[in-house]
C-alpha cells in the first residue's frame, strides 16, 4: 500500500464499545455483523493534503495577522492615553472585533472631546480608514486558518465545509477555495496593513511610563490612612 492511500485500522472492541453509542441508527433491526470493524486512519489522505508551500502560505497568512493585531493593540493603548505595557496587557486579551469597536470609540472621543488638540485631524482620518481595511482581512484569516484544506490541482486549495449541511443547502453553499498566489498575496495585504497601522500608532502621543508611575505614586501617599 502507498503512502498515499489513505489505509484503515482495525477497531479494537474497547473503542467500539465507546463509540456505539454514536452510531447511526437507521432501523429497528441493527445486527452486530453490520457495525464496522475498521476505519479510516487519517481524515485527509496523504495525497489530498496541501504541499508544504501551501502549508507556508498558510502559515504566512496566521503570523502576519498577529502582527496585525498587535499593532491594533499597540495603537489602542496609544488612543487611550495609556502607557504602553500596561495598555498592551489588556488589549492582548481582547479580540479583534472588539479591537475595532473600541478603536472606533476611541477615535470619536478625540474628535469631540479633546477637538484635535492632541492627535492632528489628519492622522485622525487615516487611523479611521483602518478599521474599514482590517474588518475583511480579519474575516479571510478565519477561513484560512480555521478550514479543513484538500489540495486542488497544481497550487490550489479546495475546503471542508466547516459545519454539517442538508444535501439542499450543501448545494446553495460553495466550497472555500485559495490559490497558492492568493494565499500569499492576503498575507503580503496583512503585512503592509499591519506596518501602515504601526506606522500611524507611534504617531500618536507617548504617555511617558516613568513619569507617569511617580505621579500616581505621589498621589498615592497621599491617600494613605493617618497612622499607617
Amino acid at each position: 500500500m502507498s503512502d498515499g492511500e489513505n489505509r484503515k485500522v482495525s477497531l479494537p472492541p474497547h473503542v467500539r464499545a465507546m463509540l456505539d453509542p454514536y452510531r447511526r441508527v437507521v432501523g429497528k433491526d441493527i445486527r452486530p455483523q453490520d457495525e464496522p470493524t475498521d476505519v479510516y486512519a487519517s481524515m485527509v489522505p496523504a495525497h489530498d493534503r496541501p504541499s508544504e508551500q501551501q502549508l507556508q502560505a498558510i502559515g504566512r497568512v496566521a503570523t502576519t495577522f498577529s502582527l496585525l493585531e498587535r499593532a491594533l493593540g499597540f495603537t489602542l493603548g496609544r488612543l487611550s492615553l495609556a502607557p504602553d505595557f500596561p495598555a498592551m496587557a489588556l488589549t492582548k486579551e481582547i479580540g479583534v472585533n472588539f479591537s475595532l469597536r473600541a478603536m472606533e470609540k476611541l477615535l470619536a472621543l478625540h474628535h469631540e472631546r479633546y477637538i484635535g488638540q492632541l492627535i492632528p485631524s489628519d492622522l485622525l482620518a487615516a487611523l479611521e480608514n483602518m478599521p474599514a481595511q482590517i474588518r475583511p482581512l480579519k474575516d479571510e484569516r478565519d477561513i484560512v486558518v480555521h478550514t479543513v484544506w484538500l489540495r486542488s490541482g497544481k497550487d490550489s486549495l479546495r475546503g471542508l465545509r466547516s459545519r454539517p449541511l442538508t444535501a439542499s443547502a450543501s448545494t446553495q453553499t460553495e466550497a472555500s477555495e485559495y490559490s497558492l498566489p492568493e494565499l500569499n498575496a492576503l498575507a503580503d495585504t496583512i503585512q503592509s496593513t499591519a506596518d501602515g497601522l504601526f506606522v500611524l500608532g507611534q504617531l500618536l502621543p507617548e504617555v511617558d511610563e516613568n513619569s507617569h508611575v511617580e505621579s500616581l505614586s505621589r498621589k498615592a501617599l497621599h491617600r494613605r490612612p493617618r497612622g499607617e
